[in-house]
């Protein structure tokens, strides 16, 4: 993880992964069938609690450092994940971190009510599988998603070393 400190002490994390995937442990069977078999045959790269979470530091210290690190937040929205506090606190963070420019994309498996999910999801597009027209098209239009490019205006950052050991940061929005 690199913090890099530019003009105006705004702070930039550069992304190894193209997504996190936020989702409830009651659905793992799903999101490992389906989910990420899906995105390792598109090569897509992502951060996934059981792989990526350090082992020793604290849950949600992990949580952010991984969403940090990735360019997307995929939520995996489903009535356990709505029903467990730590999702709910996963998706707290994604939703900070999308207001400073990190793209949300939320995909609903089940038959959760989309009226109890909260105002600021029920109002967003969403992938949703367990509509049964829509389950025709998701991986196509997850595979869209999540591999478009960043956002424009999440910077690129690239680091250029002299042989006098100074350093220059250059940094494109």
């Amino acid at each position: 993880q690199i913090f890099i400190c530019i003009e105006q002490m705004q702070i930039f994390f550069v992304a190894e992964a193209e997504v996190f995937v936020s989702y409830s442990r009651a659905d793992y069977k799903w999101v490992n069938e389906n989910l990420l078999r899906l995105m390792d045959r598109h090569n897509i790269t992502y951060l996934i609690d059981y792989k990526d979470f350090e082992p020793g530091r604290p849950w949600i210290e992990t949580m952010v450092d991984c969403i940090q690190r990735s360019h997307k937040v995929l939520v995996i929205m489903s009535q356990e994940y709505m029903s467990r506090k730590n999702c709910q606190a996963e998706l707290q963070q994604a939703l900070y971190w999308a207001r400073g420019g990190k793209r949300l994309v939320v995909l609903r498996i089940n038959n959760v009510d989309k009226g109890t999910l909260p105002g600021y999801i029920r109002n967003r597009t969403f992938i949703d599988y367990a509509d049964m027209i829509e389950r025709q098209t998701w991986k196509k239009r997850l595979v869209n998603i999540l591999k478009t490019a960043r956002l424009s205006n999440q910077p690129q950052i690239s680091f250029k070393f002299s042989s006098s050991s100074d350093a220059s940061i250059e940094t494109k929005v």
